[in-house]
């Protein structure tokens, strides 16, 4: 019994693992989002609101503000990779695409609304394009701003605050650059 125990965890764990051809990379690592485009079929994620997020390089600013932190907090795991705002860093991580589209919930304590948000990357090694990579996340609106409430139902004009929006969005992209970071840097949280 104990062996069957034992070789099933240990399957679980080495299943896992990052698949990233970059495992073990050293060197100078950049993230981009120069040229990204946002679409929202979203009506809580407005015109306005994606506006703001442009002209402010938001997107950008938020996956270079992450990279460091994660190189940082995980310097044990990260050691040899450094951050780089140079576009030809020896890994590139360009961000092409980020779409929020509305998601729906059961939940009636918290009802939202809901961001489905999925970010189309290029990555590049030494230059070169590599592979394009798709990742998501989900946002429950009502959690962001109303978070420390048990019932959170929104007001509309909760739901149509530019800030209310923006901060859920902001919290959207940090689950989706922590998907591509740990990714491809083979970050675990295991001891």
């Amino acid at each position: 019994m104990r062996f069957i125990l034992l070789l099933i965890i240990s399957l679980t764990a080495l299943s896992c693992r990052s698949t990233s051809p970059f495992i073990g990379y050293s060197g100078n690592i950049s993230i981009s989002a120069q040229s990204v485009i946002i679409n929202s079929t979203n009506q809580y994620f407005n015109d306005v609101s994606i506006g703001v997020v442009l002209n402010s390089d938001y997107v950008g600013e938020r996956g270079d503000f992450y990279l460091n932190k994660v190189l940082d907090g995980y310097y044990p795991q990260t050691s040899g990779v450094n951050f780089s705002n140079d576009d030809e860093a020896s890994l590139s991580f360009r961000v092409k695409k980020v779409q929020v589209r509305n998601g729906f919930t059961m939940n009636f304590v918290d009802p939202g609304p809901i961001y489905q948000l999925k970010m189309e990357v290029d990555i590049f090694e030494n230059g070169e394009f590599v592979t394009n990579e798709t990742y998501r996340s989900i946002v429950n609106m009502a959690r962001v701003v109303k978070g420390h409430r048990v019932w959170n139902w929104l007001k509309d004009e909760d739901k149509e605050n530019i800030e209310n929006q923006i901060d859920t969005f902001g919290i959207g992209l940090r689950g989706l650059y922590r998907n591509l970071y740990f990714r491809h840097l083979d970050i675990s949280l295991t001891l």
